[in-house]
């Protein structure tokens, strides 16, 4: 670790941006919401090795805070560390989806507890999600009637588009094989965003990338 904080200072009193930089980052965000950002750091910082590690955002959160990675670009907690510091990026809405064929669909209208009685697909419980969705259900006496877990949002946009049960998805993933149900009280959306401990000095790499990835989620809006 002191080694790195050696080479962040090096790097900091050079002109030109060099140097490593290590991140991690969720799957969902990385596919969703890093491309253009990966794509314009590696042109404008190009004598710098980035090296990212594609993870899940809780195994991400811990790699910041055991300085494995300097930025983590992630879900971000609801009881963050007070070592971490977390940037809000985008806002991603979650919205209550059913397959177009799925008993619900038909319905005039549809409660939580219709709902909570039909099996559903959703992330692990260990997963940032996964507590913000039990946490919503459980105001009102609910628990999830789980058919199978995941933690990829590509594979419950698949599972949930086939039939095998209603699940809470980010709004970017819907397609025409789904349909949404207007469930106010599951109206949830998570923080994605960036975090790095405090107590270490972020290098030049690090404050780029952070500057062009929220000159380009700027942009998107």
């Amino acid at each position: 670790l002191e080694l790195n904080e050696i080479k962040h200072s090096m790097s900091q009193q050079e002109g030109e941006i060099s140097g490593e930089l290590r991140i991690a980052t969720s799957h969902h965000v990385g596919l969703r919401r890093l491309p253009t950002t990966l794509k314009r750091f590696q042109s404008e910082c190009s004598n710098v090795i980035l090296e990212a590690d594609f993870t899940q955002s809780e195994e991400a959160y811990q790699q910041v805070i055991r300085g494995e990675v300097e930025l983590g670009i992630i879900t971000l907690s609801n009881q963050p560390d007070t070592s971490i510091e977390s940037i809000p990026v985008w806002s991603d809405p979650f919205v209550c989806a059913v397959s177009k064929d799925h008993p619900l669909r038909h319905l005039k209208s549809v409660d939580l507890i219709q709902l909570a009685s039909y099996p559903c697909v959703l992330p692990k419980q260990n997963t940032f999600t996964r507590q913000m969705v039990d946490q919503s259900l459980a105001k009102y006496g609910l628990r999830p009637n789980i058919r199978m877990s995941t933690n990829n949002f590509e594979t419950l946009t698949m599972l949930t588009s086939i039939g095998w049960g209603w699940s809470l998805l980010p709004s970017t993933l819907i397609n025409d094989d789904l349909c949404i149900l207007d469930l106010t009280e599951l109206n949830i959306a998570r923080q994605l965003g960036v975090i790095y401990h405090k107590q270490r000095t972020l290098s030049r790499a690090a404050e780029m990338f952070i500057r062009i990835m929220m000159s380009e989620a700027t942009s998107i809006h």
